[in-house]
């Protein structure tokens, strides 16, 4: 090959290489945007106009703080630029940065951003891919959710509940307002349960749960423990008469007839209250309290409320009973414990959200896939915590290795899922299943949830949700095993 042929080869494949360079940055799912180093744009690509809302035409050229840095983080940027154009050194140069960006229309938004420098010091260009997080922080604010929200009545649960109380305690030791907690459960209850079975029993607490919300003020808080246990947060009072009114307020309320289906119920509750004004006391101490004050209430004859008194409550009291006794025993002694309810909870949060008969989080370990947490609505499910089988049987080694997706409406409907013997003797109808990464890339396991019964309502969004779940649970055992 002459020397004229292979110069022309060489500039025709640079030439291409060009080409393609240029469609991949065009067609990126990302923005991306570069800049000299004046800090002018100078080059736009289409996801950046459907990101920011500014066309190629209206960037180019434009200074880039002013079109998409928030006013108030402008100066830092200037400053930044200034620096590492004097020094060579830029802490977000090279890394992932997460930060706000602002839109045309004036939003500002959740991004991450990379951020690269090319050319020589006389004249660099500085660019960066950016990834609007918005759905991202938009899932695991849902989860979040998900995961402080009582299934059954939307209420806040126990961790929310422990979350409010210990802001609300820092804010009382702090200003010594007057604030008091409510513990309450439905007398006799059991006995609806056994008797009208539990679906009557759901229906009550549901409208009991409504008739606390109509009964206490808009700055009150309410939780629900669990079972028929309810907690009413009240705060800023002026005196301890508030909450007594409060309670009577409720003991009236829920004396009113139910009606549930076609049964006609009348109920009474029991409440006990623990008050507090900056006595620098536990969560843990003030709701024993008032647990306590409320089984002297019941002892009193039910119907009506106690208020804990400190010389006759102790700090720490032993013979807790029933479910709070439970409770206490579960709350975090170590920091490996709070990371198996935060991930237990939210396990049963999503399947339920999602509707799902099975959820599990499984480690891939020595051809096996062993289930670590497991939440199921059978409790004779067939899948248990430390049960094992082998991997290569699993729907889970094969969405893995894309041999099956991630997301199945009906897993009857597909040849490869039904060669797996599992498909029909669970059954396993609807399946979503996601890997968990960890940090060095290794595969940890799967989350998974499946149902008996098709589903095609599931969609791209549930299995986005799965993702997000899959990465707390990766950044925990990352914490919590050293991984």
């Amino acid at each position: 090959m002459s020397e004229q042929v292979k110069k022309k080869k060489e500039a025709q494949a640079e030439q291409e290489g060009k080409k393609l360079l240029d469609a991949i940055i065009e067609t990126s799912l990302d923005a991306f945007i570069a800049m000299d180093a004046d800090g002018y744009i100078t080059h736009w690509n289409r996801q950046s106009e459907r990101m920011f809302g500014w066309l190629r035409s209206d960037a180019i050229g434009q200074y880039l703080a002013d079109l998409i840095i928030p006013a108030d983080n402008r100066e830092a940027h200037k400053l930044g630029l200034s620096r590492y154009l004097a020094t060579g050194r830029g802490s977000v140069i090279d890394s992932r940065v997460k930060m706000q960006a602002l839109r045309r229309s004036g939003e500002v938004f959740p991004i991450e951003m990379t951020i690269s420098v090319f050319g020589e010091a006389s004249n660099q260009t500085f660019f960066t891919f950016i990834h609007d997080e918005s759905e991202h922080e938009k899932i695991e604010r849902e989860l979040s959710a998900l995961a402080r929200t009582d299934v059954l009545t939307d209420l806040p649960n126990r961790r929310h509940l422990y979350e409010r109380l210990e802001e609300t305690l820092a804010r009382v030791n702090r200003t010594h307002r007057l604030m008091a907690v409510m513990f309450m459960d439905i007398d006799h209850f059991k006995r609806i349960n056994d008797s009208l079975g539990h679906d009557v029993g759901d229906a009550l607490l549901l409208q009991f749960a409504s008739r606390l919300k109509a009964s206490v003020r808009q700055v009150d808080f309410i939780a629900r423990l669990g079972g028929d246990e309810f907690i009413v947060v009240a705060e800023e009072l002026a005196h301890l008469d508030n909450v007594i009114t409060l309670a009577q307020k409720i003991i009236e309320s829920v004396a009113q007839p139910f009606q549930v289906n076609e049964h006609q119920l009348r109920i009474t509750t029991s409440i006990g209250i623990a008050s507090y004004a900056g006595e620098h006391l536990s969560v843990d101490t003030l709701i024993q309290r008032a647990d306590q004050a409320m089984y002297q209430a019941k002892r009193s004859g039910r119907n009506t409320f106690r208020i804990a008194c400190e010389e006759e409550i102790p700090a720490k009291q032993s013979g807790v009973s029933g479910s709070m006794a439970k409770f206490f025993e579960r709350l975090p002694a170590t920091k490996e414990l709070d990371v198996n309810d935060l991930l237990q909870d939210a396990l049963h949060s999503i399947r339920i959200h999602l509707g799902m008969d099975v959820a599990f989080i499984s480690e891939f370990k020595e051809g096996q896939r062993i289930f670590r947490f497991v939440d199921a609505s059978n409790p004779h499910s067939p899948i248990v915590v430390g049960g094992a089988d082998p991997l290569e049987d699993s729907f889970c080694q094969r969405v893995i290795d894309g041999r099956l997706p991630e997301l199945m409406p009906d897993a009857f409907l597909n040849t490869h899922a039904m060669s797996l013997p599992v498909t029909q003797a669970l059954p396993v109808r609807a399946h979503l299943s996601v890997p968990i990464f960890l940090k060095n890339g290794e595969v940890y396991g799967t989350y998974c949830c499946f149902s008996s019964k098709a589903d095609q309502s599931m969609n791209e969004r549930d299995i986005g949700m799965m993702r997000v779940f899959a990465e707390m649970v990766s950044n925990q055992l990352e914490k919590t095993f050293n991984r």
